[in-house]
C-alpha cells in the first residue's frame, strides 16, 4: 500500500534474516528474532517488551497471573517463550485511560491518526489501529475513508470487496458478523449454527466443530462447579453479557462463524502455533497450484 521508508536501517532483503519465510505470522517472528538477535551477542537473555494490558482480554490475564511459567526473578510480568528470550510487559496493569494520561503527562510520541479518530468521534476505548482485514477489525473499515482517503483509493482498488464491507458492516450483521446478526425464521440460533456449518467446506467445519465442542466442555465444567451465575448453555442471552464472553450461548457461536473468525476469538480462544503452522500449510499448497 505504501512504499518502504528512505532510510538506511530499512531492511527490504527477505534473506536478510536465516529464519525469515515469507508468510510468517507476527507471532512467529518476534521470538524467532529475538533468538536471532540473542545469539548475534553471545548467547546474552534477550527481553522483548510487549504493550499488552491484562484488562484487554482474558487470555492476556491468563499470561500474567500463570503460576506454571518460567520468569525472570519471579517477576509475573516476565514469561520465558525461548531458552534465552523472555517477554515482558511492563504496562500490564494500566488500563487505557492510564496510556493517554502517560502520554499527555510525559509528552510521548505517539501516531497522530488517533487525533483523526477523535475528531471521528471514537471513544478512547474503541480505538484502535490494526491491519484492516483482521476479525475484529473489519468492522472499522468504514473508517478509513473518513481517516486516511488516498490509502482508501488504493485499497478499495487492491481488494475485491473492501467498499462493500464498509458500506454494509454496520447495516447488516449477517455480512460479517458484527454489530447485530439476525436469525432467519422458523430457526433457534443452535439450529442456525449448525445449517452454518453443514454449508461450509469439510475441513473448515471440523475446525470449527472442534472449537466449539471445546467451548461447551469448558462451560458445562464451569457450569457444574458454579463458578459461574449462569444454569446451562443458552440459546442467546443478554446481549451485553455475551460481549463480555460472560455467559455462553449459541449466538456467539453463530456470531464466531458469521465473522470467519478462524480462530474463534470470540469463543475465548486464541491462536496456536500449531494451527498457525496448518493454515500456512494449506495457503502455501493453493499458492503453489
Amino acid at each position: 500500500m505504501r512504499d518502504l521508508p528512505d532510510h538506511p536501517k530499512v531492511i527490504s532483503d527477505e534473506a536478510f534474516f536465516p529464519f525469515f519465510k515469507r508468510g510468517m505470522e507476527f507471532e512467529e517472528f518476534v521470538p524467532a528474532f529475538g533468538e536471532w538477535f540473542s545469539e548475534q551477542h553471545g548467547g546474552e537473555r534477550t527481553a522483548c517488551m510487549v504493550g499488552i494490558r491484562s484488562d484487554e482480554s482474558l487470555n492476556r490475564f491468563r499470561t500474567i497471573v500463570n503460576e506454571k511459567k518460567t520468569r525472570w526473578q519471579d517477576f509475573g510480568w516476565t514469561t520465558l517463550v525461548t531458552p534465552h528470550v523472555y517477554n515482558a510487559y511492563p504496562i500490564y496493569d494500566w488500563k487505557t485511560d492510564d496510556v493517554w494520561t502517560a502520554n499527555g503527562k510525559f509528552g510521548w510520541d505517539y501516531n497522530k491518526v488517533y487525533d483523526l479518530m477523535h475528531l471521528a468521534g471514537l471513544s478512547l476505548h474503541d480505538m484502535r489501529l490494526c491491519q484492516p482485514f483482521g476479525d475484529d477489525q473489519r468492522q472499522g473499515l468504514w473508517l478509513f475513508k473518513i481517516l486516511e482517503p488516498d490509502v482508501w483509493a488504493k485499497l478499495v482498488n487492491r481488494v475485491a470487496g473492501a467498499n462493500f464491507g464498509q458500506r454494509h458492516v454496520q447495516e447488516m450483521g449477517n455480512v460479517m458478523g458484527n454489530i447485530r446478526i439476525q436469525l432467519p425464521d422458523g430457526y433457534t440460533w443452535k439450529r442456525y449454527a449448525k445449517f452454518l456449518l453443514a454449508t461450509m467446506p469439510p475441513y473448515l467445519a471440523e475446525h470449527y466443530r472442534k472449537k466449539i465442542a471445546k467451548f461447551l466442555k469448558v462451560w458445562r465444567k464451569d457450569i457444574r462447579s458454579g463458578k459461574y451465575p449462569v444454569d446451562r448453555i443458552y440459546d442467546f442471552a443478554d446481549p451485553k453479557m455475551e460481549a463480555a464472553k460472560k455467559v455462553p450461548s449459541w449466538r456467539r457461536v453463530c456470531k464466531v462463524i458469521l465473522k470467519n473468525d478462524y480462530w474463534c476469538k470470540g469463543l475465548s480462544f486464541s491462536q496456536t502455533t500449531r494451527e498457525m503452522d496448518r493454515q500456512l500449510a494449506l495457503i502455501t499448497k493453493y499458492m503453489d497450484l
